[in-house]
């Protein structure tokens, strides 16, 4: 599944992937790519995540979403937006696993996708839209949530146990700035990697405010972040807090 992270500052959204995937061939090989694309641009105003599924599916359903936001004319994360994205991925998820014929039941256990899509919402806040659903041998779950903190897709739970270690959380609600959301997205990306295989490549990171949209993070900017992680354990909690500028 990797990993795909979504945090929200009083100033703008931080969205942030690894890019690595396991592949399987036709022919029956496993091979892992560490140049997958997670991370990409919805419309001018929206940001778009996810993790899970083989790369041509991801991209799939974000073209296809991209297609639907052009034909309503709309460019932020508004109730309609919402509306349409959810209603595209889940008819058309439901339709790919129902047309697995003879092979559903090898493929109900390994099709399963999450996604994060970020912008701002009809009153200009801040707002993330998550998306999880799976196929399983009981039915098809279809999770949809809109959090105004943050969301993390990960493969396992080390980013979420450093966000409450690092008492990160509470003072999230009061607004971070976003470069210390650019410096912990990519501490809880490189934890991660320590932690769990699944997780690798180099990381992808974008932004989106009010007044510039989205933009992709430099990736000498993203390097950086990424070396500076590296030199912290998840025991150096102080130094964490005192790197990301938290007071």
């Amino acid at each position: 599944m990797s990993i795909a992270i979504g945090l929200i500052g009083k100033d703008g959204i931080v969205l942030a992937t690894d890019s690595k995937m396991n592949v399987s061939t036709e022919t029956g090989v496993n091979y892992d790519d560490n140049n997958s694309q997670k991370l990409w641009k919805l419309a001018d105003n929206l940001g778009w995540a996810s993790t899970g599924t083989q790369q041509g599916y991801r991209q799939y359903l974000l073209e296809m979403c991209q297609r639907v936001l052009r034909k309503n004319g709309t460019d932020n994360l508004s109730e309609e937006a919402i509306k349409s994205l959810t209603d595209t991925i889940r008819n058309d998820f439901m339709n790919q696993v129902k047309a697995f014929g003879d092979e559903l039941a090898r493929q109900l256990l390994t099709t399963k996708i999450a996604i994060i899509v970020a912008g701002y919402d009809d009153d200009n806040n801040p707002a993330i839209l998550s998306i999880r659903t799976y196929a399983t041998a009981s039915g098809i779950p279809f999770i949809r949530d809109i959090r105004h903190d943050y969301c993390i897709y990960s493969a396992d739970s080390t980013a979420e146990n450093l966000i409450i270690k690092t008492g990160v959380i509470h003072r999230m609600k009061h607004g971070l700035e976003i470069n210390m959301l650019k410096k912990l997205a990519g501490l809880l990306i490189e934890e991660t990697k320590m932690s769990n295989k699944a997780v690798g490549g180099k990381i992808q990171m974008a932004t989106i405010t009010k007044n510039a949209g989205f933009s992709f993070v430099e990736d000498n900017e993203v390097k950086q972040i990424a070396d500076k992680a590296n030199t912290f354990t998840l025991e150096m909690t102080e130094a964490i807090i005192k790197w990301l500028g938290i007071t």
